[in-house]
């Protein structure tokens, strides 16, 4: 009776410290997610336990603004020293990095970093305005809502500002890939961004932007788009008339009048 009475405590101990380091590996891997220092909230989640998973779940987001206030940093390899992201010559030892290596670095951070990262990467990629940074902007559209490691609302964040970068970099060259990503037959915000990024590369997006009317997910945003390129997208439309399904046809004829009434 006296042993059992005796090892209370000792159970006691042992499922207390347990619940700490729980307590403390959830709390930073939630503050991580929401753009929050992990150490710090590791440390709340171990000494106040419950309270501090409390607190960790009860943070906002940190706007993109904020995630967004600081440079993307990388290590240099000869130095190990951090400096900008878009840098291509370490300020402290003077190494050189090629583009491709400064882009793939990025394009690492942004398909596997947290939220800050990814946005964080996404500014840099947009800072440097080069166009070979596109596939990675693109790629990070087409997987965030389906990215386990985001939540719905984070991965809002990132569709956006890649939708944002994307415009900014204007390549024609991208619009097979974003056509994909309309075929692929999946619903959700990445269908939606791609669209407008569509409409914002002009005349040679309309066949792409023709072909999203098939989806009514996107078919409001597609007709709005055709509509705003006026009479270079006539050609285009006139040709479907002869040669697309019915329903595609009837949205069709309303975006032609449209345009002709102007």
């Amino acid at each position: 009776m006296f042993d059992t009475v005796d090892s209370l405590p000792v159970v006691f101990w042992v499922a207390l410290v347990l619940q700490a380091i729980v307590c403390a590996i959830l709390s930073g891997d939630l503050a991580d997610k929401k753009g929050y220092s992990s150490g710090s909230w590791y440390a709340a989640g171990l000494f106040f336990g419950v309270l501090g998973l409390i607190a960790a779940a009860g943070l906002p987001t940190k706007s993109a603004l904020h995630q967004t206030g600081s440079a993307m940093l990388k290590k240099c390899p000869d130095c190990a020293e951090d400096i900008r992201g878009e840098a291509f010559v370490c300020k402290y030892c003077g190494h050189k990095f090629t583009k491709e290596e400064a882009i793939a670095a990025l394009g690492w951070a942004l398909s596997k970093g947290g939220l800050g990262e990814r946005l964080q990467a996404i500014r840099t990629l947009t800072v440097m305005g080069d166009k070979s940074a596109a596939p990675h902007l693109i790629r990070a559209l087409a997987e965030a809502d389906s990215d386990p490691s985001l939540s719905l609302d984070e991965s809002q964040w990132v569709d956006n500002e890649a939708c944002n970068a994307l415009k900014k970099l204007g390549d024609a060259t991208m619009i097979p890939d974003l056509e994909s990503i309309l075929k692929r037959g999946e619903r959700g915000m990445r269908w939606q961004k791609s669209v407008e990024v569509l409409a914002g590369l002009g005349e040679p997006a309309i066949p792409a932007l023709i072909g999203a009317l098939k989806h009514e997910a996107v078919r409001t945003s597609a007709a709005s788009a055709l509509e705003g390129m006026g009479d270079p997208a006539i050609p285009h439309l006139k040709k479907v008339l002869e040669e697309g399904d019915r329903a595609v046809r009837r949205i069709v004829e309303r975006i032609l009048k449209a345009i002709e009434n102007r």
